[in-house]
């Protein structure tokens, strides 16, 4: 079994014990709700639904919601009505379990994978593997038709910018080899190669970039570009204990080498 299948495998295998359906007394409204879906017992989340329980309540206790309750005991039926009535794909659960994950256990992985996926779910999965650095989650996300170029809505960010922010070079390598726009900017106007400066231990992932077309004088919505994003922040190491006082840091030189001005 792939290793990041394992992780989500293990985190929903926890929600599990907790899933109403499996032993669990409901209490309240919205426990009822999440019970409902646990069991597939559609015309009763009809019925609560339709009562005015709002379909992303959820457990107080564990933060489940009747969509991963559905989800992981694999109720298709549930889970395509709960779409279709405004259920988050993205809420968590109280230990970070989302819809997504929690397929990976399904008994019917496949039909839900694509449930899920039609409503949304797979962009934020694949920004938040590329912050994971989990190449196996994102090849699979990529493998089954996510946009590589998918962005999230308010602020832009791709999950390149986010690989690129978080130093993750096996992620941005990946990313770029599918088709990831390197100068794709965000809300601010933030390239990936913005993103990797602001932190100086990420010289490899701003080579990568640079070796794959990154434009080195790109500025973002404020008129910075690369260069000056890293000179503020070596400005800034200065200051802090083992800094490296009136020198350019390895990134500026590597900057400066690519033709930064």
């Amino acid at each position: 079994m792939r290793a990041s299948v394992r992780i989500w495998v293990m985190a929903a295998a926890v929600v599990m014990s907790v899933i109403p359906g499996q032993g669990i007394m409901a209490a309240g409204t919205a426990d009822m709700l999440v019970d409902a879906a646990g069991k597939g017992d559609l015309a009763k989340v009809k019925t609560l639904v339709g009562q005015g329980v709002d379909v992303n309540s959820s457990s107080v206790e564990t933060g489940l919601t009747p969509l991963i309750a559905a989800v992981s005991s694999g109720r298709v039926d549930v889970v395509k009505y709960l779409l279709d009535n405004g259920a988050d794909v993205h809420a968590p659960t109280n230990r970070g379990l989302t819809a997504l994950m929690a397929a990976a256990l399904s008994p019917r992985m496949k039909e839900i994978d694509k449930l899920l996926l039609e409503k949304g779910a797979a962009d934020q999965a694949l920004l938040d593997a590329a912050e994971r650095d989990d190449l196996e989650a994102i090849r699979a996300l990529l493998d089954a038709g996510v946009n590589v170029n998918a962005s999230e809505k308010s602020t832009g960010q791709t999950a390149l910018v986010v690989a690129a922010y978080y130093g993750n070079g096996e992620a941005v390598k990946l990313l770029l080899s599918r088709g990831a726009k390197v100068d794709a900017k965000t809300a601010r106007g933030f390239t990936a190669l913005m993103a990797a400066v602001l932190d100086e231990n990420n010289t490899e992932t701003v080579r990568i970039l640079l070796e794959h077309g990154a434009n080195v004088n790109a500025q973002n919505a404020s008129g910075k570009t690369a260069l000056q994003l890293a000179m503020f922040m070596n400005e800034i190491a200065q200051d802090l204990p083992r800094g490296n006082p009136g020198g350019d840091s390895s990134m500026i030189t590597l900057l400066k080498k690519y033709g930064a001005k």
